[in-house]
């Protein structure tokens, strides 16, 4: 699906397309969905539950914006959030929590734009172990419980600073903040265990978080005997 405008044509994004059950008609789905290459794709379906999807797409608007067009921006400072529960026939905006995990209010400046915002594997795949930030993560031995890494806002942030941990127990329809900051995750039991520890991108930790109760209450930290910088964290492959 080429694009006729040259800055369109160069940004880092594709089409997403959905086909009938013979694979043979196909509708487009979604317009610039975030993608660098054949694997760096911003596209994640939610494990063990059929026809929910996360996706994240360049807002249309970017390429007439004048940061834009100055060049002080570019087109990944655009990217926003979308979720579908009906295979793709509708995408739709994530509603933020109003509060944060200590209770807080959340603060966002964009008012009516302000949205949940969730980092894809394209930051992942394509950064370092010093830059990269935990995607949408969902696992089939625990249906409908998934874990990201984004913030609140117009548009999605690529600031390590400034993205915490989400959490969602109903296949991504009400969120919550779980953790401050970026984490890395895994599943173990189910879902009826979850262990966090600190991005690398922040720099190395000695404390590992854990939760019995799907992110509700959580434990620790388990203080290790020297701080590591941890890049991903291991678990039986079925969780």
């Amino acid at each position: 699906h080429d694009e006729e405008d040259a800055r369109e044509a160069a940004a880092p994004m594709g089409n997403l397309y959905s086909s009938d059950e013979s694979l043979q008609l196909y509708t487009l789905s979604m317009r610039r969905n975030v993608r660098f290459g054949g694997a760096a794709v911003d596209f994640a379906n939610v494990e063990g539950i059929d026809g929910i999807y996360v996706a994240n797409q360049i807002d249309g608007g970017s390429f007439t914006d004048p940061s834009f067009i100055a060049k002080t921006k570019s087109a990944v400072d655009f990217v926003k959030t979308r979720i579908t529960y009906n295979g793709g026939g509708a995408w739709q905006p994530i509603k933020p929590p109003v509060v944060d995990k200590d209770g807080a209010p959340i603060t966002c400046h964009a008012g009516n734009k302000c949205e949940l915002h969730l980092h894809g594997a394209s930051h992942w795949q394509r950064g370092s172990w010093k830059t990269r930030l935990g995607s949408v993560y969902s696992q089939a031995a625990a249906p409908g419980v998934i874990l990201a890494t984004g913030n609140v806002g117009e548009f999605l942030s690529n600031d390590a600073n400034s993205v915490n941990t989400y959490m969602s127990r109903d296949a991504g329809v009400t969120w919550e903040e779980i953790l401050k900051g970026p984490h890395i995750y895994e599943f173990g039991n189910h879902g009826g265990l979850i262990v966090a520890a600190k991005m690398a991108s922040l720099g190395p930790t000695d404390e590992v978080y854990f939760s019995r109760d799907e992110g509700l209450c959580w434990e620790g930290p388990i203080k290790l005997q020297r701080k590591l910088s941890v890049h991903n964290i291991r678990v039986d492959p079925g969780a």
